[in-house]
C-alpha cells in the first residue's frame, strides 16, 4: 500500500507563531527636576540712588520753572519794604564794576557823570515805570566832545512781557529817553548851555525810529545804553537841526541785545 503524503502547506500561509512581546524595562522612579541656580540678591541702594537723584532733579526744576514763570510777588511802592529795595538797588548799582571803570575815566576828563532822574523823562517812565519793579535808578555819562553818553539803567522784575525776560517796549522807550538826551545836550551845548540847565525838560522825540532786536534781555538785571549823536550832515540827513543817533542796549559784559538808529529834528 503506498504511503500517505500529507498536503503541503506554503509557508506564507502558515499561520504565525505567537512570540511574547517585548517590554524594554522602565524605570518606575520619577526623575527630580533640576532647580536653577539661586540669583544673586540685588542691593536696594541703587534703586534708592536713582530714585533720590531723580526727585532732586524734578524738585529743582520745578522751583526754577516756578521762579520764572511766577516770581516773588514785587513790593507796592511807598512801601518800607520798597524804599529798603530801592535803597540796596542804589548800593549794588554803584558798586558794579562796570560804574567804577565809567567813574574812574571820569577822573581822567574822559566822561561827566549827570544827575538825571526818571521824573524828567515824562509821566510813562516817571510814574508807570518807577521803582524796583521797573527802571530803578540809573547812572549817566556824558562827554561833549564826542557827543556819547553812556546809561547804566535797572531792567525790573514788573518790566516782564514773557516771563523772565524783559519787554522789548520797555527798553525800546529807554533807548529812546536816553538817545534823545543825547540830542538835547548837543544842541544845548550849541547854544552855549550847561546841560544843569535843561537836565529836568523831557526830552525831544524822534522823527524817524528803527530798532533791531538782537538777543533777548533778561527782567531783574543791568544794562547799558550806548549812544553816539552825529554832527548835522552826517549819517544820510542834511537838514538843518537834524541829528542822527546811533545807540545799542548792551549786557554789562558787552553783548548786544537791541541797536538803534534814529533822527531828531530840533
Amino acid at each position: 500500500m503506498p504511503p500517505r503524503l500529507r498536503p503541503h502547506t506554503p509557508t506564507l500561509l502558515r499561520p504565525l507563531k505567537s512570540h511574547p512581546r517585548l517590554h524594554r524595562p522602565t524605570s518606575t522612579s520619577a526623575t527630580a527636576p533640576i532647580s536653577p541656580p539661586p540669583k544673586p540678591r540685588r542691593s536696594l541702594l541703587r534703586p534708592l540712588a536713582y530714585a533720590a537723584l531723580f526727585l532732586s532733579l524734578g524738585w529743582t526744576s520745578g522751583t526754577i520753572a516756578s521762579r520764572i514763570i511766577r516770581p516773588s510777588p514785587l513790593a507796592l511802592p511807598g512801601t518800607p519794604q520798597h524804599l529798603a529795595d530801592l535803597a540796596e538797588l542804589h548800593t549794588r548799582l554803584d558798586s558794579l564794576p562796570f560804574v567804577q571803570r565809567l567813574r574812574a575815566e571820569e577822573a581822567e576828563g574822559r566822561w561827566e557823570e549827570l544827575t538825571v532822574p526818571w521824573s524828567s523823562a515824562g509821566r510813562l517812565v516817571g510814574e508807570t515805570l518807577a521803582g524796583v519793579a521797573g527802571l530803578g535808578e540809573r547812572r549817566v555819562f556824558w562827554s561833549g566832545e564826542r557827543g556819547e553818553g553812556v546809561v547804566v539803567f535797572w531792567v525790573g522784575g514788573g518790566m516782564s512781557g514773557w516771563p523772565g525776560l524783559a519787554h522789548g517796549g520797555g527798553v525800546a522807550t529807554v533807548l529812546v529817553e536816553g538817545m534823545g538826551r543825547g540830542v538835547q545836550w548837543v544842541q544845548g551845548r550849541k547854544e552855549g548851555r550847561e546841560a544843569e540847565t535843561f537836565l529836568g525838560d523831557t526830552p525831544p522825540e524822534p522823527k524817524h525810529l528803527g530798532l533791531t532786536y538782537v538777543k533777548p534781555k533778561n527782567a531783574r538785571d543791568f544794562y547799558a545804553l550806548r549812544f553816539k549823536v552825529l554832527p548835522p550832515g552826517e549819517g544820510g540827513e542834511n537838514g538843518k537841526g537834524s541829528y542822527v543817533v546811533e545807540g545799542a542796549a548792551e549786557r554789562l559784559d558787552g553783548t548786544v541785545c537791541v541797536k538803534a538808529r534814529g533822527v531828531w529834528v530840533v
